[in-house]
């Protein structure tokens, strides 16, 4: 297991939110099976805690803090399982959606 830090430092982002691509954020949605709390366009699923976040209104650093920290029944994903250029293309997805 790779400890995440409480405090996490947003300033140690390595890349912007600018850096997504929608299409490879869509394929590292389902690499992590995103799908199976959020569904499989993040508009939530029946049965769990049916949390949808797509077109989400966080700001990119919001969304990686949540990543991290895994609010909820969210498990937090390290930057090691889950760098954060794959948060960028996951963002960009995300935001794509509902367009």
């Amino acid at each position: 297991i790779d400890p995440v830090p409480v405090n996490m430092d947003i300033a140690s982002l390595t890349v912007s939110a600018d850096a997504g691509v929608a299409e490879t954020g869509q394929l590292v949605w389902s690499e992590q099976d995103c799908a199976t709390c959020h569904g499989e366009n993040a508009e939530g699923t029946p049965g769990t805690l049916n949390i949808g976040i797509a077109h989400t209104d966080l700001t990119f650093e919001e969304f990686v803090l949540k990543v991290r920290l895994g609010p909820a029944d969210m498990k937090a994903y390290s930057a090691r399982v889950l760098p954060d250029e794959d948060l960028a293309h996951v963002y960009a997805w995300l935001q794509s959606l509902g367009d």
